[in-house]
């Protein structure tokens, strides 16, 4: 299995729960970079 996959973490859920909130913290503690779908479906 490809690497990346093996170090990632992905959070799925309603909105407005507060997943991005999640994420950046778990990003923070974790050394990791985040990535938002919404982000990037924004930038279409």
């Amino acid at each position: 299995m490809n690497d990346i996959y093996e170090k990632s973490i992905l959070l799925i859920g309603g909105m407005a729960i507060g997943k991005s909130t999640i994420s950046e913290l778990l990003g923070k503690k974790l050394n990791m970079n985040t990535i938002s779908i919404d982000a990037e479906k924004d930038k279409l």
